[in-house]
């Protein structure tokens, strides 16, 4: 998808090089669970998890090479990469949870499962993942302006047309070629139908910038939830 998105940036004259992030890597972590968790139940989640765990270590790996690297012109190395990468919580966090998942498969002695000590804690805490969500997107669309909205739209349609080819692909053949259920696939579709990582404004000091990527996330967003509820209501048939 990054690949293909640079032919796309060119090809449809859209912002350089804010755009070309915007194909790469999916708002799982802030949208994706709760919305996939909203739709099939808690049962299912280690399905998108599963679809997940991939794409998230690219995010902090790779795109934050490329997006480190955009903004300071090329000092970054890839030793400091790696570095930041191990100290990184989000990648600790994964190792953590899959040592985690090694130990204790059934979780049944550690603090955080279902009645233990820091369930209610973490149970709370992701429990505002949904406003926090709206608080993003509300912030991004605030600075949409009518002057440069058909850029903003036609990145959010070709992501959005992009990643549904991908997902379709993958969810639809490989993964059942790979003897996973259904819901492994709807999980796959549903990720690759999510918005880029909010975390890419960060990383663009320009003002003109940060608001044509928000505006960009804001609109993805409101369209992904879109989408992904129809996949979810087809399915059902």
């Amino acid at each position: 998808m990054g690949g293909v998105g640079v032919l796309v940036t060119r090809a449809f004259r859209l912002p350089k090089p804010s755009t070309i992030f915007l194909f790469q890597g999916f708002e799982a972590g802030m949208l994706g669970y709760s919305l996939f968790l909203s739709l099939y139940s808690e049962i299912a989640l280690p399905s998108f998890a599963g679809a997940d765990l991939g794409q998230v270590v690219y995010v902090f790996t790779v795109l934050m090479y490329q997006l480190r690297w955009s903004e300071s012109r090329g000092s970054v190395t890839v030793y400091s990469l790696i570095s930041n990468m191990f100290r990184s919580p989000v990648i600790l966090a994964i190792l953590a949870g899959l040592v985690s998942a090694i130990l204790d498969p059934g979780a049944q002695v550690v603090p955080w499962k279902d009645g233990g000590l820091l369930y209610p804690l973490f149970k709370t805490i992701g429990s505002i993942t949904t406003p926090l969500v709206c608080l993003v997107v509300g912030f991004g669309l605030k600075d949409l302006r009518l002057k440069g909205t058909g850029s903003v739209i036609t990145a959010v349609l070709l992501r959005l047309l992009l990643g549904g080819l991908f997902g379709a692909f993958i969810g639809g053949f490989l993964v059942p070629a790979l003897g996973y259920e259904k819901i492994q696939s709807l999980a796959v579709v549903i990720l690759f139908l999510l918005p880029p990582p909010f975390i890419i404004p960060i990383f663009f000091k320009r003002r003109e910038e940060q608001e044509y990527l928000s505006a960009v996330l804001s609109i993805h967003t409101l369209l992904s939830i879109l989408a992904i509820a129809g996949i979810a209501l087809v399915s059902t048939l």
